[in-house]
């Protein structure tokens, strides 16, 4: 019967037993009772000295070595025993190279923190300039650095292969809320992962974006910020960096899918917006006279929708507009016009104007539908 005991001691592991005088195991009793003359002794935890492991393996003895590979293996472990000659030992020898190297676990200063923010909003203002406005499972881990440590954005993540969003699964630790409903990435899902990567810059650590807006909304935001940064940034920088954080955070995606139509009016394509109206010969305004009435009240609201276009593709976007809000007005059910408004709202650089635009049309169109 032997006891067992282990200790570390700079890069050694050490276990040891003892060979005890008794061959039976201890009894129940005994493990109960303890304090009694024939309780077993079990050697407790102690640490040894390099220079007693040293003799106890004969200098770390080639001779001594009962690792697998030899004295090749990555972490050598030696067989030995102990100046009390009653203890056999195995000590392992790790490498240096498996040992964490101390820089790495060092927190980074808040200057580098800016530092990350603002690299990392560039190379997504680059991509999404260049049409690759998706990028997947954006986290901590896509942010290196080169051999002037200046934060770079990994191209790993950027979706080639997908124009809508679909086939791709999430590893991120928070999920975008709008890849929860839909299965699909977006442009809004960007936007929020990259919120999350600000709150791991604020705390040094990953938390729930719901808690950190419940912290921020109560006005404790102070208790987001990691603790090795007390005393080393400025209020204004902290509130400035935890706004901007919480604006990603609460961006509401656009759930509802748009039409074709309203796609061509979100990306501007003036030739796609003008073949569709074609080709659906404004059904949707069916049954509504094309020219003025008696009494000179109303005209057709496809008179604006067309004007409308004429003044978008002669760059008039503020006469679009008004040809558009006309179109609503005569029509107050027909989401083209809304769609229209979008489209002149972008053409005047009103893009969060725009968007909403966007959405309205949408549930507008998706009311029409179902009725």
């Amino acid at each position: 019967m032997g006891a067992c005991c282990s200790c570390s001691c700079s890069s050694f592991s050490l276990c040891g037993w003892r060979h005890l005088k008794s061959k039976k195991g201890p009894r129940s009793a005994d493990l109960e009772n303890r304090g009694g003359e024939n309780d077993v002794k079990w050697p407790c935890f102690k640490e040894f000295k390099l220079d007693e492991l040293r003799a106890a393996t004969g200098g770390f003895s080639v001779e001594n070595v009962v690792s697998e590979h030899g004295e090749k293996a990555p972490n050598v472990v030696y067989k030995g025993k102990l100046a009390d000659g009653d203890r056999l030992i195995a000590v392992k020898r790790f490498n240096k190279s498996a040992w964490p190297d101390t820089r790495e676990s060092q927190p980074l200063k808040w200057a580098m923190r800016l530092r990350v923010a603002l690299y990392l909003a560039q190379a997504l203002e680059y991509c999404s300039s260049k049409g690759r406005s998706l990028y997947h499972d954006l986290n901590a881990y896509r942010v290196l650095f080169d051999q002037d440590c200046n934060p770079r954005l990994s191209c790993f993540g950027l979706m080639k292969n997908s124009r809508d969003g679909k086939s791709y699964s999430t590893n991120l630790a928070f999920t975008p809320p709008e890849y929860m409903k839909t299965g699909r990435v977006v442009a809004e899902s960007t936007i929020y992962s990259y919120g999350t990567i600000l709150l791991d810059l604020l705390s040094g650590k990953h938390i729930p974006p719901s808690h950190a807006l419940d912290l921020i909304r109560e006005k404790n935001f102070q208790m987001l910020m990691d603790s090795c940064l007390e005393g080393h940034f400025s209020n204004d920088d902290g509130s400035e960096l935890v706004r901007i954080a919480s604006r990603c955070l609460q961006y509401e995606p656009q759930t509802d899918l748009l039409s074709p139509f309203g796609e061509a009016c979100s990306r501007m394509d003036l030739t796609a917006i003008h073949e569709m109206l074609e080709k659906v010969g404004y059904k949707d305004d069916e049954g509504v006279p094309n020219e003025f009435i008696e009494n000179g009240a109303m005209v057709s609201p496809t008179v604006y929708a067309r004007r409308c276009l004429c003044y978008l593709m002669n760059n008039k976007a503020q006469e679009a507009l008004g040809d558009a809000m006309q179109a609503q007005v005569t029509s107050p059910d027909w989401a083209t016009a809304l769609y229209l408004q979008a489209a002149a709202l972008f053409g005047l650089g009103m893009e969060n104007d725009a968007r909403e635009m966007l959405k309205d049309g949408s549930t507008l169109e998706a009311k029409t539908k179902r009725n």
